[in-house]
């Protein structure tokens, strides 16, 4: 027995298609569906990513490095050495100068005033007669008085020139130094006296040098000179140590070709 199959009434030539591409009722339910279902995805994805911003903190090393130094003779050329050659050199200051406070009292005691208050003193002045003042010349003519020059003798001038000077550093006070220093017979030129001269002095219980070095200006021209004129000095002995080490600062200043003034 043979079925019959029913079939749709369509007009000629519409094409036939494999997949049923047109959509049918049910299509618009089923993207309101989805869209609900990705809008609800995406605000709990919103609202449950919590995104934090941090800065790094910097890490500073808690730690740190110490040398110790004993106050021995080693010890203190260590620490010298240690500062010379360090970025901010030591240099001559007049606080750390042992005469400062005396030089400072003294100036201050000179510049006090008295404590009497000053009254002067009236003098009674002679009459004059202002009648013989008047000028009695027959002549019209002014007069002026006239000056006489004085007569000054010239002073002698004295020549000049250029001698070392000392001043303590470390491991030696101002009033410790030679009280006089020896000729210094090398010439000076303007860039040896324009140097900054420091020196390291080894001493004797006699005070004699027994060895000087140059602190940074070695190789100089003239630093041999002054090594060996230092190390003919004589400062004050120290029979309770056997050698002691002392820092010097070397400038040169105007003085008589005949001697320093005393």
């Amino acid at each position: 027995m043979a079925h019959r199959t029913p079939t749709t009434s369509k007009p000629l030539g519409t094409p036939e298609w494999i997949y049923p591409w047109q959509r049918g009722e049910s299509a618009f339910f089923g993207t309101l569906l989805a869209a609900v279902l990705l809008a609800g995805i995406f605000i709990f994805a919103f609202a449950s990513i919590n995104v934090k911003i941090m800065v790094p903190k910097p890490i500073v090393p808690r730690k740190a490095s110490l040398i110790y130094l004993t106050n021995s003779t080693e010890g203190r050329a260590l620490a010298l050495k240690a500062q010379e050659g360090g970025p901010f050199p030591s240099r001559f200051r007049p606080r750390q100068w042992d005469g400062m406070a005396l030089l400072e009292a003294q100036v201050m005691a000179s510049s006090r005033l008295p404590r009497e208050t000053y009254i002067p003193q009236l003098k009674t002045l002679p009459e004059v007669n202002m009648v013989d003042l008047r000028n009695s010349s027959p002549s019209p003519e002014m007069t002026f008085p006239k000056s006489v020059a004085a007569t000054q003798t010239p002073q002698e001038v004295r020549k000049m020139k250029l001698a070392p000077q000392l001043y303590p550093l470390s491991g030696i006070a101002g009033q410790e130094l030679p009280a006089t220093l020896p000729n210094f017979l090398t010439a000076i030129d303007g860039a040896m006296a324009s140097t900054p001269w420091r020196f390291l002095l080894q001493l004797d219980p006699q005070g004699r040098v027994t060895e000087c070095l140059s602190l940074g200006k070695g190789g100089d021209p003239g630093a041999l000179e002054l090594r060996q004129w230092l190390s003919s000095l004589t400062f004050q002995a120290d029979e309770a140590q056997a050698s002691r080490w002392i820092s010097l600062g070397l400038g040169f200043t105007n003085q008589a070709d005949d001697g320093p003034d005393n």
